[in-house]
């Protein structure tokens, strides 16, 4: 991202690093028309939806088997 976040008026910077992100992920989906996109999902505490990004999983481990699982969707079929 360009700009760095600057703090909201409760002088917190994690809203304004979330909004940012998702502005950004929107922005290079739309100037890449979405091309070699596996994944915008994200993990986190904050369970406050943003758009722009994909699903929402409360744990790493879970974002990183759904990510696995959309890069590589051959490897999920030998596993099973």
């Amino acid at each position: 991202m360009k700009t760095p976040a600057t703090a909201d008026r409760n002088g917190g910077y994690s809203a304004p690093s979330r909004q940012a992100l998702a502005t950004y992920t929107q922005q290079a989906q739309r100037l890449t028309a979405d091309r070699g996109l596996t994944s915008t999902d994200t993990a986190g505490i904050d369970e406050s939806p943003l758009g722009g990004l994909g699903a929402r999983y409360t744990s790493f481990p879970t974002l990183i088997d759904a990510a696995v699982a959309a890069a590589l969707p051959d490897a999920q079929e030998e596993q099973r």
